[in-house]
């Protein structure tokens, strides 16, 4: 994300939620447009916009309504989020958070990390209540929460269930706590072990003293239970299990229903082994767990009767929020949290499944998961398959506190729930006084700029800082073997239309990885400032906004160049050659032209003249159309016409010192060959394009070793100057390439036509190239979603983990990969390291097998060398979350979310 910040921001780095809703999906995406308006014209600062925005602007939607909130930290993050959001706001008609429907779902241990809730210490809410809990620990352990939650890796205790258990009950509290002064109020709660003593707390059962009691006396017990016996977690049902359980023995039992097919089995050693080693041999998952203890079976009956005595003192109390037993599967008066219940609790098996399923029976639709990082969302998924269950994260492994929490409340209030915005907002928010809305106009962006309006009548360029330019017609672009190509015309355009007026001058570059044969036709342009002469041109894409270019301004210093004797140059020139001619070549290299521009080309030593049908368009349009034009034209010795190479073209990538003189019909251009020594040192430094920058395909015969550089002069009828360029880069792409990235222009078209799903039928006729790059971008279009950020950003060499992809993103990207795909994606290649490249080319090579999808569920694991993988990538995760997810790689279920 852009980390721009205005100096008020920088002095008050605080995330914020920023919130749209409207009527309609126009409505949200033109409060976007405005809101990013008083960002970048009028310097509001972000905390203030939020408080605004949330608390005091009269466009809260009814619950029908469309909505979308941004969790941002700073004015760029703020203002690239808007602009998606204006590009593709949220559909009409989502289903509404019922304020009474809402069930905190809360995680027992094994979800932990070093580092959690030091954050929340900052937020007032939590904050006074981890002191409260530090005070109380004190008093009640002999130890401080607040060191505990600062401790390193080497002086935390996080091990010991003493220290531990308490730690997550005061953790899950101050979540609870900070939620609610947020105005997120639950109807019901439900815990999943040790997580019933949080769930007792936020239903107002226990004392936040009692709890922090009961936790401290459960840790310090489990310690007691150390040998006595092994737990596993199994793929399959709890029938199945018990079935296999009495087959081996017997000495052993059920002691969590967490899914339909995730079940936790625990008892003696010896029996745990077998039922393990016989699904294995199956293929089947199972996994025993860490340690030696037998947790929820009749193996920790010794510690079952001293619970229920040091328990024996707590006093629970009714209160008004609904609580649903995991010992039960049913709801629990808060009179009934006795010291017998926590017995039970210890002693009896997690009932996790029925008492979801019973919430969902009462009409409870949205469950948010209150713990350490989220472990329990699958199992719910999966538990309510077939409903319009709303289920969310709170916390998060690795991510900032406050960060993770506003996420939260922002997922909810995209679904229809009413938030406090004044408690949401920074204490340090001021109200603002934004512009009006402009008047609603019934086609086109916010702001709109044509060539003509661009750069045919305004001297010195445009006075906006913002702008799309669209281009009528389309002078600049090629059309690649019948795919339509952007041209860096528009790019280069679209900053011009974001300079200050004035004399000035202009350098553009694509981005690193983004050459013009890579960059699709159809994608419009937005340039914004990026401070000190900085522009940002970001093209819309439907996922969003993705960087296409940098900019850089600067105050013109040369003198206006006097005007050019063009007969005289075409005079001295050495061959003359039809324009007809040129665009034939143009085409055996792949490319054809939108609209024909050049009539006679004279090439002398070092220079080209064009003459060209006189045209009032962009002058960064003809500039690239005659460079692009005349790279296609293989050199002739004896003519002296070229300056290309034998098959391909040369495509733009850098322009140095653009300037734009007068408006004017543009009648000739003239174009200089330069080579390194002609480039001013300053603008070497900071805009050199090398081989690195250009890609593999950047190197070979031709000039400048794959690049070529001219000066170019746009010249009226009377050879006055309209404008110029210090410097136009072009890199040589050959025939073959271009070849296939139109058959990867051509794949794309068609996924965007089918509505963005993959065509089976035409990547089962493509070859292997074709079929991994189409997935690639299909994939990399779903992480987009998944991850909430443009599909551009997405890097396809990077692993997915790596990304921000955890089990439950895994599991949904599982589900829509084997939707479009008709094969088997397993979870793990998505989990252990996989790159979006690496992912794709095994999905491309396996549809060409057109192995089923049911097929290869029913083969489970491709060997044991992956089970052995798998399993050492289990070992990173907590236990709770292998519980509920990954034991449906071997059976397929995960489909089913």
């Amino acid at each position: 994300m852009n980390r721009e910040t205005t100096p008020a921001d920088a002095e008050h780095p605080t995330t914020v939620l920023l919130p749209l809703s409207g009527t309609d999906s126009r409505a949200v995406a033109e409060l976007a447009e405005r809101y990013e308006r008083a960002l970048a014209d009028d310097g509001v600062r972000l905390a203030d916009l939020a408080y605004t925005a949330g608390a005091l602007s009269p466009h809260t939607a009814p619950h029908d309504g469309p909505r979308a909130a941004g969790v941002v930290a700073t004015t760029g993050e703020a203002r690239q989020w808007l602009a998606d959001v204006s590009r593709q706001p949220p559909a009409a008609g989502l289903a509404p958070v019922d304020a009474g429907r809402l069930v905190l779902v809360f995680s027992g241990q094994g979800n932990q990390w070093l580092g959690m809730g030091r954050g929340l210490a900052a937020e007032p809410v939590a904050g006074r209540v981890l002191a409260e809990c530090d005070e109380i620990l004190t008093r009640l352990a002999g130890w401080s929460l607040t060191a505990e939650l600062a401790a390193t890796e080497e002086t935390s205790r996080l091990e010991d269930p003493a220290v531990l258990q308490p730690v997550l009950v005061a953790l899950q509290t101050a979540v609870v706590r900070q939620l609610e002064s947020w105005g997120v109020v639950a109807d019901a709660c439900i815990g999943h072990s040790l997580g019933e003593i949080s769930a007792a707390v936020a239903c107002g059962a226990l004392t936040l003293e009692d709890a922090l009691y009961l936790a401290v006396v459960r840790g310090d017990l489990m310690r007691e239970i150390v040998g006595s016996g092994r737990t596993a977690l199994l793929g399959v049902s709890a029938e199945e299990a018990a079935t296999r359980i009495a087959r081996h023995g017997g000495d052993a039992e059920i002691a969590a229903w967490n899914a339909p097919r995730s079940t936790l089995i625990a008892g003696a050693a010896a029996t745990v082994g077998r039922v393990v080693d016989e699904l294995a041999v199956e293929e089947v998952f199972a996994r025993m767990l860490p340690g030696s203890v037998a947790f929820h079976s009749r193996y920790v009956a010794p510690v079952h009767d001293k619970i229920t005595e040091l328990a024996g003192g707590i006093v629970a109390r009714d209160a008004g929020t609904t609580m649903v037993s995991t010992v039960t599967g049913g709801v629990v008066p808060g009179s009934g949290l006795d010291s017998r219940y926590w017995g039970g609790n210890l002693r009896e098996p997690v009932r996790f499944l029925q008492g979801v399923r019973f919430l969902a029976d009462q009409g409870h639709r949205v469950f948010v998961e209150i713990g350490a990082h989220p472990t329990l969302s699958p199992s719910i998924i999966e538990s309510l398959a077939g409903t319009e269950a709303l289920v969310v994260p709170t916390l998060r492994r690795g991510v900032p506190e406050r960060d993770a929490l506003l996420t939260t409340a922002a997922r909810l209030y995209e679904a229809g729930a009413a938030l406090d915005f004044s408690a949401l907002s920074p204490p340090d928010r001021r109200a603002v006084r934004l512009r009006p809305a402009p008047a609603r106009r019934d086609t086109g962006p916010a702001v709109t700029v044509s060539p003509r309006e661009a750069f045919g009548d305004l001297p010195g360029g445009l006075s906006l800082w913002r702008g799309t330019v669209t281009r009528t017609p389309a002078h600049g672009r090629f059309h690649l073997y019948g795919e339509p190509l952007a041209s860096f015309a528009l790019i280069a355009g679209t900053a011009l239309a974001a300079c200050p007026a004035g004399p000035y001058e202009l350098d553009v570059r694509l981005a690193g990885g983004h050459g013009a044969d890579a960059v699709a036709a159809d994608e419009p342009y937005v340039a914004s400032p990026a401070g000190s002469g900085a522009i940002e041109i970001h093209a819309r894409t439907g996922e969003g906004l993705s960087p296409r270019a940098t900019g850089v301004t600067r105050p013109r210093t040369g003198e206006d160049p006097g005007p050019v004797d063009v007969h005289a140059l075409a005079a001295r020139s050495g061959t003359h050659l039809a324009g007809s001619a040129a665009y034939t070549a143009l085409a055996e290299a792949g490319l054809v032209a939108d609209h024909p521009l050049v009539r006679d080309i004279w090439r002398g030593r070092g220079e080209t003249l064009f003459r060209l049908t006189a045209t009032t368009g962009s002058p960064v349009d003809v500039m690239v159309h005659c460079a692009v034009l005349l790279s296609a034209i293989p050199p002739d010795a004896d003519a002296g016409v070229g300056v290309g190479v034998e098959g391909g073209a040369g495509l733009p990538v850098a322009l140095d010192a653009l300037t734009v003189d007068r408006p004017g019909a543009a009648t000739w251009l003239l174009l200089r060959d330069l080579d390194e020594h002609d480039l001013d040192t300053h603008r070497l430094d900071t805009h050199r394009v090398d081989e690195h920058d250009l890609g593999e395909h950047a190197q070979g015969a031709g000039p400048g070793g794959g690049t070529a550089g001219h000066s170019v002069l746009v010249l009226d009828a009377s050879g006055a100057v309209l404008a110029g360029a210090a410097r136009l880069t072009l890199r040589h792409v050959p025939q073959a390439v271009l070849a296939e990235r139109a058959a990867e222009l051509a794949a794309a078209r068609r996924a965007r036509e089918a509505g963005a799903a993959l065509d089976l039928a035409a990547l089962a006729g493509a070859d292997l190239g074709t079929r991994t790059a189409a997935i690639a971008d299909f994939l990399r279009t779903e992480l987009g979603r998944v991850l909430r950020m443009p599909a551009d950003r997405v890097d396809p060499d990077r692993p997915l983990n790596g990304l921000g992809v955890d089990s439950i993103m895994g599991l949904e990207l599982q589900g829509r990969l084997e939707a479009a795909l008709g094969i088997e994606v397993k979870v793990v290649k998505l989990l252990r390291g996989d790159t979006v490249t690496e992912v794709a080319a095994d999905l491309a090579a396996r549809l060409d097998t057109g192995t089923p999808a049911a097929a290869a569920q029913a083969a489970g694991l491709d060997d044991p060398r992956e089970i052995e993988r798998l399993l050492a990538n289990l070992d990173m995760l907590p236990p709770e979350e292998v519980d509920s997810l990954l034991q449906r790689l071997a059976t397929g279920a995960a489909g089913t979310l």
